[in-house]
């Protein structure tokens, strides 16, 4: 009798140090939350209209033709295309690369200044955070028109809310590859990435969206949105419209991948 009270006090206290999950609890995000962001990322127009810089396809992207005293750009995540960072120095531009993955791409090019390292939100011994990156890289010097391209698969997340917002306002333009739009149904992922947004449209507004091909799309709240998509950022000011994009895709837009383009549906915006 006692031998068996003794198991199962144990058993007992065994179960209260840990109890396996077979599955991680999620929360779905209210459709009106989703809306709402989605109604705040809306393409706005400029005055000075969008141009396609790198390539007609994977790697080229579409910005403000506004690159007058953009002497810099930093492009972390670089993997094999270089068709952006080739436009950039043809325009004068220098570029800072980043990726942990690959070797200088471009070690030819005099305008070019590679790190073999991850962009993260901290300093790591495989990764750098974005902060230190951007200090090391300028020297110290403060600049106030620059450009940012990242596509660093998913970690965007971390790296924009890691960044000082300072270092943030130093940048005229900024495009980025937002992935697991898709997880914006998940209420936990939603808290982050909507901090992840406003951040950006504290100082910038989003001038263009371009569905990535590559990953299909998702029933997001009560849109279909692409599960991954390419986003222009244009820094707040006179230069932008108060009216909105109306009709997708843009006549530069050109598919990622061979296979049919992703067309954003004008509903989202009002549903």
């Amino acid at each position: 009798m006692l031998r068996w009270i003794a198991k199962s006090l144990l058993a007992k206290a065994n179960r209260s140090v840990y109890q396996p999950q077979s599955s991680f609890v999620t929360y779905k995000t209210e459709a009106s939350d989703i809306s709402d962001l989605l109604h705040a990322l809306r393409p706005k127009l400029t005055h000075c209209g969008l141009i396609r810089i790198g390539p007609d396809g994977d790697g080229g992207y579409l910005i403000p033709d506004d690159l007058d005293g953009i002497s810099h750009v930093f492009s972390p995540g670089v993997c094999q295309e270089t068709g952006f960072e080739r436009s950039c120095i043809s325009s004068g531009m220098s570029v800072f690369m980043a990726d942990r993955t690959v070797d200088n791409p471009l070690p030819q090019s005099k305008q070019i200044k590679f790190i073999k390292k991850h962009i993260e939100a901290f300093s790591s011994e495989d990764g750098l955070s974005f902060n230190r990156w951007y200090t090391q890289s300028l020297n110290g010097e403060a600049y106030s028109d620059l450009m940012l391209q990242m596509d660093i698969e998913g970690s965007e997340y971390e790296v924009i809310l890691s960044i000082d917002e300072d270092i943030l306002k130093s940048f005229r333009i900024i495009i980025l590859e937002f992935h697991s739009l898709d997880q914006l149904n998940n209420r936990q992922f939603f808290a982050v990435a909507r901090q992840v947004f406003y951040k950006l449209l504290n100082s910038h507004d989003c001038v263009h969206i371009h569905p990535n091909n590559c990953c299909g799309t998702a029933n997001v709240g009560r849109s279909t949105l692409p599960v991954v998509a390419e986003f222009t950022f244009y820094r707040k000011g006179p230069n932008i419209d108060s009216s909105f994009a109306s009709s997708y895709p843009h006549p530069l837009d050109c598919p990622n991948t061979p296979k049919p383009d992703i067309v954003l549906d004008n509903a989202i915006w009002h549903d």
